[in-house]
Formats: structure tokens, sequence, C-alpha cells
């Protein structure tokens, strides 16, 4: 089975997470930009048939408080990368007013949807005029002087400390031994968290073990959760689609699965006008459920991915980040993140750190929806479409 149909699968799903919206409203704006990077991302992680996840919304929105300080040729390069309107050179702003629509409507019913920023400055080093101004609005974004230079594994381990309390602990030891160094002059971190339980929670005597088909044709026993409900679903001949919301209605969590005797046919159909066709008839259906009990995580470093897509020179000494400071470039960019999936809801978290250093379908009867072989998935923002988590997932017990 090849799992290259999945990257054309998440520029399907667009037509998914921005239905019902406004184009006036989301037209040039963070959700729309951050989604289109999580995408460009997604296809530049290393091919395999295993699991993957992480937060295009963190990812990009630790970009977008370094991008504020980018000048130049960085500049440029960063705004193509991030999908950043060159009419918009305040757009770490708007990534900061998505922030709180989004903790709004994230923390309703019981709902706990966290979003933070922090930044880990040298003591020595000299900051550009109006720089922390640009970042700081609202106070949204955490600031500390570090001392890196004497003392650069205090640092690192005062860092993972923070992004392990916004994260309740699901996000550990973000920053490797070595990556903060005596030469580090800034670490920009953003940590994301969000519990939320299911609008229709399944009933925990209905989960049992049942087959999961694994990559390669080999079969796996899973805690399966089991549901008949009215959800918002569409399907083709090549996949299912059901939209599965958290309480309230604030964000909700999307499946596409394809079926399993048709995936050599996915790949000419994702590419078709016939799937937004598809996609725009998600409506309310009966539908039988079966869901996997899962829980995936994983850590990336991302510089080979960020520089394939278009951003090189942020990483090296032709950087231009100017209006931070002078001499400033990128040495990595890492990202962890978890998602786990019960019958009563789910827990995701995530978290990135940039460190930097100096230059030197139809309603009928009940649908049959059971993820009993590999699915995306995504946890996403109903109003606005931003997506907070985007994965695979290829084995559930992994």
């Amino acid at each position: 089975m090849s799992f290259g149909f999945f990257s054309r699968a998440l520029l399907a799903l667009a037509s998914i997470l921005w239905s019902g919206i406004a184009l006036a409203d989301r037209a040039n704006g963070p959700a729309q930009a951050n989604n289109h990077f999580g995408f460009d991302l997604y296809e530049k992680i290393p091919s395999q048939s295993g699991n993957v996840v992480f937060s295009p919304h963190s990812i990009a929105e630790a970009l977008a408080l370094v991008h504020a300080g980018a000048r130049g040729k960085t500049a440029a390069a960063m705004s193509k990368v991030l999908h950043i309107p060159l009419s918009k050179p305040e757009w770490v702003k708007e990534e900061l007013a998505l922030d709180r629509t989004l903790q709004t409507d994230g923390n309703r019913g019981g709902q706990k949807l966290s979003i933070a920023n922090a930044l880990w400055l040298a003591k020595d080093l000299s900051i550009a005029p109006g720089y922390l101004q640009a970042i700081a609005g609202g106070g949204e974004t955490a600031l500390s002087r570090a001392d890196f230079r004497t003392d650069p594994e205090r640092v690192r381990q005062s860092i993972n400390a923070w992004v392990e309390e916004v994260t309740a602990h699901k996000i550990t030891g973000l920053i490797p031994s070595g990556m903060i160094s005596r030469e580090t002059l800034l670490a920009v971190v953003n940590a994301v968290y969000f519990k939320g339980d299911w609008a229709h929670p399944f009933e925990k005597e209905a989960t049992r073990e049942e087959p999961f088909k694994l990559h390669g044709g080999k079969s796996i026993s899973i805690p399966t959760l089991r549901q008949a409900h009215l959800f918002p679903y569409a399907e083709n001949k090549e996949w299912q689609a059901i939209e599965l919301p958290y309480r309230d209605g604030g964000l909700s969590m999307v499946i596409l699965l394809p079926r399993a005797d048709s995936l050599a046919a996915l790949d000419k159909l994702l590419s078709g006008r016939e799937l937004d066709a598809a996609l725009e008839t998600l409506s309310p259906v009966q539908v039988d459920l079966a869901l996997p009990k899962f829980k995936v995580s994983g850590t990336l470093r991302l510089r080979e991915q960020l520089s394939a897509l278009g951003m090189a020179n942020a990483f090296g000494a032709q950087a231009d980040f100017s209006g931070i400071a002078e001499n400033l470039f990128i040495s990595e960019v890492i990202h962890k993140a978890y998602v786990a999936v019960d019958e009563r809801g789910t827990e995701a978290a995530a978290a990135t750190a940039i460190v930097m250093e100096g230059n030197s379908l139809q309603m009928g009867p009940r649908k049959i929806f059971h993820a009993d072989h590999p699915f995306l998935f995504l946890i996403r923002h109903q109003a606005t479409g931003a997506i907070l988590f985007l994965g695979r997932v290829a084995n559930p017990k992994n």
C-alpha cells in the first residue's frame, strides 16, 4: 500500500475545512495561510508507512514570531513559505488575534484549549527597536532574559519545563541536549494544548477488540470505539469523510478514510474537480461508526523541510533578522506533538522551538464508517477552519 495519496488527500481536505465560512472573512487570513503551510510541510515529511502528527498552527505561529523581525530576502522567502501576504507587514498581530478567537471558542463547555508563546533572549542581545512591541500585543508572548553563555543547559531545562507545564506534561524534553549552546542568542517557543470531550461520547461498554489492517497486509487487534449517530458525512467510490464535533461545537475532528479496495484510483480522484463537489455535500447522516482508540506522537526536526520549501536563507550566514537583532540566523526548528483519542474525547498537545544563533454525497440508510485501516485525522476550529493538529494513523498501537 502506498501512502503517497495522503499528501494529496490533505489538499483535498481544504474544501471540508473551510466549508460554510464566508470567503470574505477568511481570505488571506492566518487560519487559511497556516493550513496551506501545513499541507505544504506534510508533503515534505519523508514518506513512510508510520504514524505522523504535528500542529500546523504551532509551527506557523512560532515562525511568524520570527518573521516579524525578518528583513529583505529572508522576509520575502519566509512570507512565501508561510503564505503571508506581502501587503500585511504586521502579520504576527493577526496570528495572535486568531489565538484569542481559538481560545474563546475552544474553552467553552468544559473544553480546554491553550496557546502560548515565549521568548528566551540572551542577556547581552541588543533587540531592534519595536520588535518586542510588535510581537507582544495583548500579552500573549512571555519574554525572559537568559544566560545562554554561561549556563546553556539550565536555560534548556527551563524552556522544557515551561513547555511541559503549558501542555499538561504531554510534551516533555522538547529541546534535546546540545541544541542550546553558548552561541544561542534567542529561543522562540510556541505550545498548544487541547482537551475536549466528544459532543456524542462513545459508550465504554461498546468498545471491543477488532482487527485493524496495517500497511503491508498484516492485521492487529485494537480496542475499537463504536456508536451509531447523526454525523456530518460525505463519500464517493474512493473514500469516506466524517466530522466528529467536540462538545459545544467550537472544534471538531475530521477523518478521511480511503476505501480498502480502491487505493489505486485514489490518487487520480484527488486531483480531480469532482472531489471538491463531493466534499461540499458533507451533511448529517446516520452513521455506524467504528474508530480505533489511538495515541500518536512524534518529533520533527524541520530545518531540512523548511529549507526545501524555500526558507534556506533563514538558516545560514545570509539570513537577515535585523528586525530582531543583528547577525541572527535560525540554527534549528524542532517540533513535538501528541494526540490521544478514547471514548470520552481527545487530548492533544504540541510545541515548537526555534533556536537562533549569531552569525558566525447522498442521504439515505445508515452509512458504515469503519476506520479499520490507515486514515488521516485533523483537529480544526470550525468557525475559521484553522487546523490545530494534523496526522496520519497507520498503526493505532504505536
